[in-house]
């Protein structure tokens, strides 16, 4: 949409990458009136760097439980989810159910895949510890070092890059617009309303998603509080050619993801180091060197890409989904590592909330980080408005 003639809608989302689209996606299916509004590319941010693996396992022991079962519940609903998409847009999202391979190359690493084995038994997600043999049946080109492994059968993949385009071809298709380069966004009152104006262009909507990620607090109203949110730095690695693995294939240093294509994503580092977006030489050595020591066969691939991403992290490291500040206005950021696996959930989670039903998810409630007195001004305002 351009041009100074604003539309009035029922939602505009403020964030193109996977939480944003997949939510404009659900609501715009539901039949609403819907616009993303991306300040630069459909899915550059952390979309764009995310290796895509879907695996509540991975996340059994240092999350809570309700952000395990959100996570299960999420993954459970990414088939359907998928068909509806392809439903109105011809597109492979590159989703891919092999399940993951977890390798053990000395003693310290199987005592870990043995402990996890435990945990995940005994919070319902299925593993099983293999043996080398075992693990080499599934994997041929795994290294002669690997002494144990623990395959998680129940774990998925897809890919991010070919997810969120699919997502803005789907709310294309189903009359939603998608807004790319809109440079200087804003939102603000506007007649009872809000009013989402950039560079070239204006809506007026009912309701409000901020869904930037580690930009959200930027794009806030004057008045809102600020998110304690944060960047986390993700460096990863992107190698092509021949395919020498089909499964996910992690250590406790490194992930490896494949594609169809025979690209293989390498990754990833966490650092606290605010927004500098260069790829530096340790961390594409440490990468690599974890990753031939799992896979030798690597050595024949070539470097294709030194993506770097910032994942959006909250004090407490889960995401912030719901209303937030004056009446029709959400946000939905904070998903950490996890904006990928929490898409469907998230998206289904914000219908439900725009649709006016409650939510007993308090966990993700995005004003548990004010004080007491904030909490009760926002609520005497939210009762007046209401």
């Amino acid at each position: 949409m351009t041009g100074s003639s604003p539309d009035t809608i029922d939602l505009a989302v403020v964030g193109g990458g996977v939480i944003g689209l997949a939510t404009a996606f659900r609501v715009v299916r539901a039949g609403m009136r819907v616009a993303v509004i991306e300040r630069a590319a459909i899915g550059g941010g952390a979309s764009n760097v995310a290796a895509g693996m879907l695996s509540p396992a991975l996340e059994i022991e240092d999350c809570p439980p309700p952000f395990l079962e959100f996570a299960v519940e999420s993954l459970a609903r990414y088939p359907a989810f998928l068909a509806e998409i392809a439903d109105v847009a011809a597109a492979d999202c590159g989703f891919r159910s092999e399940g993951s391979l977890w390798l053990a190359l000395d003693r310290d690493d199987q005592g870990l895949l043995e402990h996890l084995h435990a945990v995940q038994r005994g919070g319902g997600i299925d593993t099983h510890l293999l043996s080398p043999a075992d693990a080499r049946q599934r994997e041929p080109n795994i290294s002669p070092r690997v002494i144990g492994a623990l395959l998680a059968p129940g774990d998925r993949q897809i890919d991010p890059r070919k997810f969120v385009l699919a997502l803005a071809d789907g709310i294309r298709a189903l009359g939603g617009t998608v807004v790319e380069q809109a440079g200087d966004v804003r939102i603000g009152p506007e007649r009872g309303r809000f009013a989402v104006t950039w560079a070239c262009g204006h809506f007026e909507s009912t309701n409000v998603l901020v869904a930037a990620g580690c930009h959200t607090n930027d794009l806030l109203p004057d008045g809102v509080a600020k998110l304690p949110l944060r960047p986390v730095k993700g460096q990863t690695v992107r190698l092509r050619g021949a395919a020498v693995i089909d499964h996910v294939v992690r250590t406790p240093r490194v992930y490896l993801v494949p594609r169809a294509s025979g690209e293989i994503v390498v990754g990833a580092t966490m650092e606290e180091q605010g927004f500098d977006d260069r790829a530096k030489v340790w961390a594409v050595q440490d990468l690599l060197t974890e990753a031939r020591r799992a896979v030798p066969a690597l050595d024949e691939l070539a470097v294709a890409e030194l993506p770097v991403g910032f994942r959006p992290a909250l004090r407490d490291n889960l995401p912030a989904i719901g209303a937030y500040g004056p009446r029709g206005l959400y946000v939905a950021t904070g998903h950490y590592r996890h904006g990928i696996l929490l898409a469907p959930a998230t998206a289904d989670l914000m219908l439900k909330l725009l649709e006016g039903e409650r939510d007993e998810r308090t966990h993700f409630d995005p004003n548990r980080f004010r004080d007491r007195a904030e909490r009760r001004a926002h609520d005497r305002r939210s009762r007046a408005a209401g």
